[in-house]
């Protein structure tokens, strides 16, 4: 997911762990299906220059895309006022004329904006503090050696639809090891749980296709014990580097059909009868550990009323 070549510093990748700002050499670890956060070496405000000297919006924004900086292309798209043509079939009212079929830069643009607006909900929901508005809960918290807080939340409409997150500080050392195994997405059946009784492994993770240093396509089917039918995902994982402007990394990860033409790639089918493939939607968060983490979580410990029920021994969401 993430190219870890790039994750030790230098001018054109993701930072790496090390700098000036350690607190207890940890990072944090959060996201909707799981996510972290980088505890040094995330420094906004290190500005990279954009090659050519592009004034022209739409090509910076292209350009930032291409260097895995989607977020800072939305916001470049924003700023400039840019008008990105409507794609075909769009109804733009009774008085438009039939639009031109947009170019490939325009379809371009126009899809890494939807998957910028997707990316940019997600870190305000992993950002958000649990309380009623953002509508998180806490499952279940162990402080130690290892911290981890688990936090819930329902769909509103259906009511049954649920999300989870997970935040965890990682020490910094263990920072690259971590985004290596996540990168080799095709070893994941190597060492992620492959137990015969109950039944549980990954049948198999193929990597259909990279894009740029941190994003690429992955299938992976999963066997799970009975009475359940194996599970399988297409997921399109893709990787920002937003340290620049926030000193963030991060990872959206959501389900691509059958038929979904946006990554270039034909999605294959389902190619045995005992798969269900299944939606999902999340993502990673590398940020920081922030400045009153200690603070916060000394006065959650002391004003937290007890949670109800079995703390969750796992993770995992998804629509069906």
């Amino acid at each position: 997911m993430l190219n870890i070549s790039d994750a030790k510093g230098g001018g054109d990748g993701l930072a790496g762990p090390g700098g000036e700002n350690d607190v207890d050499g940890k990072t944090i670890w959060e996201g909707g299906m799981g996510g972290l956060s980088l505890e040094s070496g995330l420094q906004p405000g290190a500005a990279r220059p954009i090659s050519g000297g592009r004034s022209d919006p739409k090509a910076r924004a292209l350009h930032l895309i291409d260097d895995d900086r989607l977020l800072q292309a939305a916001r470049v798209v924003r700023e400039s006022g840019v008008a990105l043509a409507a794609p075909l079939g769009e109804d733009t009212g009774p008085s438009a004329h039939a639009p031109d079929e947009p170019s490939a830069d325009e379809a371009k643009l126009r899809r890494f904006m939807a998957k910028a607006s997707l990316m940019e909900t997600l870190l305000a929901s992993l950002k958000s503090a649990p309380d009623s508005i953002s509508g998180w809960l806490v499952q279940g918290e162990h402080m130690g050696e290892r911290d981890v807080t688990i936090y819930y939340r329902t769909d509103p409409e259906t009511g049954t639809k649920l999300t989870a997150r997970i935040e965890s500080p990682v020490d910094q050392a263990m920072l690259v090891p971590l985004l290596s195994v996540l990168n080799e997405s095709e070893l994941y059946a190597t060492w992620l749980p492959n137990w015969t009784v109950p039944r549980l492994r990954v049948r198999r993770s193929d990597k259909l296709v990279q894009h740029g240093r941190c994003s690429q396509v992955v299938r992976v089917t999963v066997d799970l014990p009975w009475p359940f039918s194996s599970r399988e995902v297409v997921l399109d994982a893709c990787g920002v580097d937003d340290i620049e402007d926030t000193g963030d990394i991060a990872i959206l990860v959501r389900t691509l059909d059958t038929g979904d033409a946006s990554t270039g790639i034909t999605i294959p089918k389902v190619d045995a009868s005992d798969i269900v493939r299944i939606d999902f939607l999340g993502g990673f968060l590398f940020r920081r550990l922030p400045d009153d983490w200690h603070g916060d979580k000394a006065a959650g410990q002391q004003t937290k009323p007890a949670v109800a029920g079995a703390k969750s021994a796992g993770l995992g969401a998804g629509a069906g």
